[in-house]
């Protein structure tokens, strides 16, 4: 299938993408998609290549875009309730207002420096991934949050 064809499957019908996939990670290049405002609800993108996507008010909830390249993708207002996002590359990527959390069920990020390098996130998307941190026993994380100019 070619890459505007498994961009337009995505777009129409995710349950036949992913039985496409045969729940196999394998790589496919998808890089630069318009997807914006698309139900990817529970897509399975585990190793797809979205770098430079449009992903703007997409719903991805419970998602699964592990080990998913989304390199300068555009995610602003994304909604990545519940989603897998175990090793995914967000570098210089915007998460302006993308709703992240969820992660009590099977939703799952890794915090790797290397992965969120000039990433744009709002300050309710800090706040999200700092209440999931202070739902440790132990600490209590107080930080304030200060726009860089």
């Amino acid at each position: 299938m070619e890459k505007q064809e498994l961009i337009s499957l995505l777009k129409t019908d995710v349950a036949k993408f992913n039985d496409l996939r045969g729940g196999k990670a394998d790589p496919m290049d998808l890089s630069g998609a318009d997807l914006r405002g698309a139900n990817l609800q529970k897509a399975f993108l585990t190793r797809v290549d979205l770098s430079g996507a449009q992903l703007q008010n997409a719903d991805l909830r419970e998602a699964n875009i592990g080990g998913t390249n989304l390199s300068g993708a555009n995610l602003a207002g994304a909604d990545l309730t519940s989603a897998n996002m175990h090793r995914t590359n967000f570098r210089g990527a915007s998460l302006a207002g993308a709703k992240i959390g969820g992660f009590a069920g099977e939703g799952r990020i890794c915090i790797n420096a290397s992965h969120f390098d000039g990433v744009a996130w709002d300050k309710e998307a800090l706040q999200e991934i700092l209440d999931i941190l202070n739902m440790n026993k132990s600490w209590r994380i107080k930080c304030e949050f200060e726009k860089k100019s």
